[in-house]
């Protein structure tokens, strides 16, 4: 599920592109549709979560420091990445570790 405020920037056959040059395999990606009412990006994760069937297995990426405040459970798996770095190999690794 990609929230990141550049979702509707590409397509997905654009996005599988994007993440196949960096060596991730993404077998589906969905976009997180955009609410009307939520003012922060926790308040959309947390409406998709709340709304969805079951999700079994996920892992948030994101550099939106709302995301701090999400319910212990789903904070346990939000890598919080730098707006300037991004995702890095050290940063996965040490996120991997903790699971």
């Amino acid at each position: 599920m990609l929230i990141t405020s550049h979702r509707f920037s590409y397509s997905i056959d654009e996005w599988h592109a994007i993440f196949k040059l960096r060596g991730i395999n993404a077998l589906s990606i969905e976009i997180l549709p955009q609410l009307k009412d939520a003012k922060t990006r926790k308040e959309e994760i947390l409406h998709w979560l709340n709304n969805t069937v079951q999700v079994p297995d996920f892992i948030l990426i994101d550099d939106d420091k709302s995301l701090n405040g999400l319910p212990e459970n789903q904070k346990a798996r939000l890598l919080l990445t730098s707006g300037s770095l991004g995702l890095t190999a050290d940063l996965a690794e040490q996120f991997l570790a903790k699971q």
